[in-house]
């Protein structure tokens, strides 16, 4: 998923961004299936994550079996082809890793793992609908997932980029 907002089909070199290059490139070089989306924005305490839930279109790509979303801060360590092939689960992620040891254990959505679906996507909107204006996408991953998802571990795949 990428902005709509980005050109990738542009053949005017001088007018395109990286992002659109990179894209471009996972495109051709790698085989990445492109799929254009809205941002979604919302009014909320902190800027910062005005759009963060935006990644939780991924849930309606009921096309796919499986969607890998990544954050924009995150460095990816190794192959994540493996992810895959996990078990069947709507929800496949790690923990809360740099959250202080001695408060409750909580899910990251550094890396997510969807099993797209009509019934989950649903339950994530209603998710949003009823959340505070202090409450972003790990919010709503916390309360729907936390104790029903598939744990990954963090370090094998990515890291947050302010860790290295």
């Amino acid at each position: 998923m990428y902005p709509s907002s980005f050109e990738i089909e542009s053949a005017v070199a001088t007018s395109e961004s990286p992002e659109s290059n990179l894209l471009r490139k996972a495109r051709d070089l790698y085989g990445a299936v492109l799929e254009p989306i809205v941002v979604q924005k919302r009014a909320s305490k902190d800027p910062t994550w005005a759009e963060s839930y935006t990644k939780l279109l991924a849930f309606n790509q009921t096309q796919y079996e499986r969607v890998i979303s990544l954050d924009s801060d995150s460095t990816v360590l190794q192959s994540m082809d493996e992810l895959f092939f996990l078990p069947k689960a709507p929800v496949a992620i790690p923990r809360s890793y740099w959250l202080p040891q001695d408060e409750p254990v909580k899910v990251s959505s550094q890396l997510i793992v969807i099993q797209p679906s009509k019934k989950e996507f649903a339950r994530v909107q209603k998710a949003i609908a009823s959340a505070g204006d202090d409450d972003y996408d790990m919010e709503i991953f916390n309360s729907l997932y936390k104790d029903s998802a598939l744990i990954l571990p963090h370090r094998t795949y990515d890291l947050l980029t302010q860790v290295l």
